[in-house]
């Protein structure tokens, strides 16, 4: 499970993401106005470079599948499409996904507002719920609450370009989506899916996980490795993969652990948009310090 979502929140923080190493691989001391400025035109041309090579590799498809078996050795079938977020694709991909993904966002929100209830009247994106919490603590009705949280969340799946500002549609017109499901090859069934996203600024190599849930009933068989996985099937040179989620998602914190994440204890936070690390945790997969998704990546047959 990957925060945030609303249009912006369905991007799991893809305009305000706090994120290390985001924009270049290394930090060096600026010590003039003159080699700030070089380096935000190496920056631009690493990713230009990361963006054209994208580009090339699915320039002639922009759907594939991918099949193998998850670990009780039953088969699945891995579909990725590519496309951008500011078209119809992008809207009947999150529409297909929507209910596996609304189910899985409602119980980790869930927790999380149970085990910190002093954010209502606090963070913006909790709003709705200040109402409930009004008369205290002790007087909330958590089942509204929770039926509060599946209608807000629903709403995050349903995408309408026509409601955004002319600054979004600029700055997710160049940006990439590729959205990967696993499903039952026999029974077509979602098993599950993750969704990934390269945005402009993004150095070479670097992509982001905005969503990623597996149906309950296959749990524990893989699927969310295999899904991280298929990403180093579609873009070999992928470098890092990063993320964040409630720091009370403790089953996904212990899954992204086993597939090769590590904590970022240090995200870089943007200005407009802090995040409060006592709620998130940054989680990152760098390629040069593991292994373990990209040799997953090997059972993977076209």
């Amino acid at each position: 499970m990957v925060y945030p979502y609303c249009i912006l929140f369905l991007l799991c923080l893809s305009l305000g993401l706090a994120t290390k190493n985001i924009y270049t691989t290394k930090k060096p001391e600026i010590k003039s106005l003159e080699r700030h400025k070089t380096m935000n035109n190496d920056n631009q041309k690493q990713t230009n470079a990361w963006l054209t090579y994208i580009n090339n590799v699915t320039a002639t498809k922009t759907v594939g599948q991918l099949t193998t078996s998850d670990k009780l050795g039953e088969p699945v079938t891995l579909e990725w499409h590519k496309t951008n977020m500011l078209t119809p694709s992008f809207a009947s991909l999150m529409q297909k996904v929507s209910d596996m993904g609304v189910a899985a966002f409602m119980n980790v929100e869930m927790q999380f507002l149970k085990t910190f209830p002093e954010v209502v009247g606090v963070e913006p994106y909790f709003k709705p719920f200040e109402p409930l919490f009004k008369d205290g603590l002790e007087a909330v009705d958590w089942q509204k609450v929770e039926q509060t949280m599946q209608a807000m969340i629903k709403g995050h799946f349903t995408i309408d370009i026509t409601k955004f500002s002319d600054e979004m549609i600029k700055a997710f017109s160049p940006a990439i989506f590729l959205c990967v499901t696993a499903r039952n090859p026999e029974t077509g069934s979602l098993l599950g899916y993750v969704t990934f996203f390269i945005q402009p600024n993004f150095a070479y190599g670097t992509v982001k996980v905005t969503g990623i849930a597996v149906d309950p009933s296959v749990q524990g068989r893989g699927l969310a490795k295999l899904l991280l996985s298929s990403l180093f099937a579609v873009l070999p040179e992928t470098e890092r993969i990063f993320l964040c989620t409630r720091v009370t998602n403790t089953t996904a914190l212990k899954a992204y652990a086993a597939c090769g994440f590590t904590k970022d204890e240090n995200p870089t936070q943007e200005p407009h948009h802090v995040f409060d690390l006592n709620h998130w945790t940054f989680m990152e997969y760098k390629a040069e310090q593991s292994s373990i998704l990209q040799k997953v990546t090997k059972t993977l047959a076209n």
